[in-house]
């Protein structure tokens, strides 16, 4: 299933020749190409995960479900989002993405994601901000919208003499950019060495200890 049919529709539309002269592929045939199709849709796509992802960070909701010990209705958490009401059918349906991708998890007694509860998952607990191996950060710095044009000139890069898709499209490194994005690149880089090393330590403790 698309994650982009969450959001919009897809409307595919089948058509067939009634050419005598054409060849008509066989169900091995058939059953290759949609797999091909498919996996060029999931590529094409998979930007829209990402985009969940910095949304679920920058409206807090890792840090709403870690004060709660249980699930959390999705009414609720709207609520302490400060979503509007006309808007919580939306919150579902990035809900929905976040539980697709792993990083929460949701319980319902019916079977329908309408009546859904949400709760952290192994993923989502690094996404918490006042942990100190809280990845919330990196996640940011990656995601800005400084980064993001960059990647939409690459063919143009290649063509060009710029030194990097980042100056072609904003004419300085990111080293030269403003304020406000060096503060977030040290809040990532801090953040990917309190969390890299840590983890190293716990879990090859031995090798450290000589």
């Amino acid at each position: 299933m698309s994650i982009y049919c969450i959001f919009v529709p897809c409307f595919i539309l089948v058509t067939r020749s009634n050419r005598k002269n054409v060849d008509l592929p066989t169900g091995e045939k058939i059953e290759e190409e949609l797999q091909a199709q498919g996996l060029v849709w999931n590529h094409t796509l998979q930007y829209l995960n990402s985009m969940s992802l910095k949304s679920a960070v920058e409206l807090g909701i890792p840090v709403v479900l870690h004060r709660h010990d249980g699930p959390v209705s999705l009414t609720n958490l709207a609520a302490q989002l400060s979503i509007p009401p006309n808007k919580t059918n939306s919150l579902r349906r990035l809900m929905r993405i976040l539980v697709f991708t792993g990083y929460f998890a949701s319980e319902t007694n019916t079977g329908n994601d309408e009546a859904a509860s949400y709760l952290l998952t192994p993923l989502s607990r690094h996404l918490i901000k006042d942990k100190d191996t809280g990845a919330s950060p990196f996640v940011l710095f990656q995601l800005d919208p400084v980064f993001i044009p960059p990647l939409q000139t690459l063919a143009a890069w290649f063509r060009g003499n710029e030194p990097t898709p980042f100056s072609k499209m904003h004419g300085m490194e990111i080293f030269e950019m403003k304020e406000r994005l060096n503060h977030v690149f040290n809040a990532a880089m801090a953040c990917d060495l309190r969390l890299v090393p840590k983890s190293l330590v716990e879990k090859h403790r031995d090798a450290f200890e000589g």
